[in-house]
């Protein structure tokens, strides 16, 4: 019984001090707060984004990561496809060891960059890149990237949340080419 009592305290405790941002918990929780400079040194905050009635897609990345590179083309492609829904994708830079401007720039990226954000990334647990999280306009978070998801499953995901519908593939015929 007294190994029971224990090992019950033991996941309450632990089960109460979730953090919001760790992989799978926070969703639904308030969304810390942060004020980042934008590339051009101007501040960006959380909070006032929300109170513009935007979601934020949060995207901790670095020019290292292979991953991260594999869904930038992702982020442009929500970001195309958006229509008139009020969503910002901000790249937050962390753990740099080249610039992140200059890689941007290469790879014909244009969304938001805010640099030097790892301070961010540890107020949401955010431990490893590729790290994701969705904010919608109250304040709450919607999504947090699992580090065990899928590139395809982290795309998934993001259409869903942010109800922007998949881009359908052209129509090819047999040979790959497109259908007249």
């Amino acid at each position: 019984m007294r190994k029971r009592v224990i090992g019950l305290l033991f996941a309450f405790l632990f089960g109460a001090m979730a953090i919001p941002g760790m992989a799978g918990d926070g969703v639904g929780e308030l969304a810390p707060n942060w004020i980042l400079p934008d590339t051009s040194g101007k501040p960006v905050s959380l909070y006032e984004e929300a109170e513009a009635g935007k979601t934020i897609v949060m995207f901790f990345w670095a020019s290292w990561c292979r991953n991260c590179k594999s869904l930038l083309p992702v982020l442009k492609e929500l970001d195309a496809n958006k229509g008139d829904r009020p969503i910002t994708f901000y790249l937050m830079n962390v753990w740099e060891d080249d610039d992140p401007v200059a890689f941007l720039r290469r790879t014909g990226v244009t969304l938001p960059v805010l640099l030097q954000a790892e301070n961010v990334a540890q107020r949401y647990q955010i431990r490893i890149t590729p790290g994701i999280v969705v904010v919608d306009p109250e304040r709450r978070i919607r999504y947090v990237r699992d580090p065990q998801e899928s590139i395809s499953d982290i795309t998934s995901a993001l259409h869903r949340v942010l109800d922007i519908p998949a881009a359908v593939p052209a129509t090819t015929n047999a040979i790959g080419a497109p259908a007249s």
